[in-house]
């Protein structure tokens, strides 16, 4: 019989995941029915923190532009200025971060890209920071997402908006804080969530993913497991089940010659909210628009005035 998956879970089969789980805070954020959901009117907060998955969004641009390193800062600039845009957020933002990664899990480098790639990332930085006056942050060590999880649930904002089209941040969205696809250009809802992943808690789409994997970010998962099987496992589990409860009644129901598969690949999913030293997000304040010139951007000045003057 092999020990307990965390500290104090009796009955279950393994101590393959030592610390990641214990420094995680998931299902403390849990709501059956959270976030905001955009098609009713929007309510009004006194202070919105917006946490930018930095990576996700230069990626996009970069990408989008052909590898053209000019057209990737205005691309990605334009693409910060949206994100700021009371309208299309639905209230005004108080406060920004802009979160990159400073590593990556093991099993999860992607491929290589060229020198120009990483090479045009200070620049745009300088730019958001002296447009935006955001502050970006990179921990040594840490990727984006658990640097988000840890300042999303640290952050007394009312309202906690996630920007990110990566699918592992959707275990955040509940309570205060909402997921802001940056592939859709709009919110996501519980429930949306809920439905693509078959789970009952949005903190339990880690789960999900270590079951079925997920090929872009080279998450192996359960072999010859798919959507199907997450959506069987899930049967027996009811929403007010907490996080521990859920894992280990997924866990009895995997076959022992397929838990370290499991477990490898859930080490890679769970979301870290207790990275170092992670500061607060800044004040949002808007440069005068002449900075635009300074960084060749003029073609981004009717966006950038329409959206500064909402301020």
């Amino acid at each position: 019989m092999v020990q307990s998956l965390l500290p104090g879970m009796a009955g279950t089969r393994n101590e393959a995941l030592p610390e990641r789980r214990a420094r995680s805070n998931f299902g403390q954020n849990d709501r059956v029915v959270g976030g905001i959901y955009r098609s009713r009117k929007a309510p009004i907060f006194h202070m919105t923190d917006l946490f930018v998955d930095a990576n996700s969004l230069y990626a996009r641009a970069w990408y989008a532009c052909k590898e053209d390193a000019y057209e990737t800062v205005r691309a990605a600039v334009n693409a910060a200025l949206s994100l700021v845009n009371s309208e299309r957020i639905g209230e005004p933002v108080t406060r920004t971060m802009f979160c990159w990664d400073g590593g990556q899990k093991k099993a999860k480098e992607r491929i290589e890209r060229p020198p120009e790639y990483e090479g045009t990332k200070p620049r745009l930085k300088v730019i958001l920071a002296d447009l935006l006056g955001t502050i970006n942050v990179r921990i040594e060590g840490y990727e984006a997402d658990d640097v988000i999880a840890t300042a999303a649930f640290a952050s007394e904002a009312d309202h906690v908006v996630v920007a990110s089209g990566d699918k592992d941040l959707h275990q955040l969205q509940g309570g205060a804080i909402s997921y802001y696809d940056l592939n859709t250009r709009g919110y996501i809802s519980t429930r949306e969530i809920l439905a693509q992943w078959h789970v009952r808690r949005p903190s339990q789409v880690a789960i999900a993913l270590a079951i079925q994997g997920d090929s872009v970010d080279k998450i192996t998962g359960i072999r010859g497991w798919g959507q199907k099987k997450v959506e069987k496992l899930f049967e027996k589990i009811n929403t007010n089940m907490p996080f521990d409860a859920v894992l280990a009644q997924i866990e009895r129901q995997i076959p022992e010659d397929k838990l370290p598969e499991f477990y490898e690949s859930l080490e890679l999913t769970l979301l870290n909210s207790n990275v170092p030293d992670v500061p607060k997000p800044s004040k949002l304040v808007f440069a005068p628009e002449g900075v635009l010139v300074n960084y060749g951007l003029e073609s981004c000045a009717g966006l950038y005035a329409r959206i500064s003057q909402q301020y």
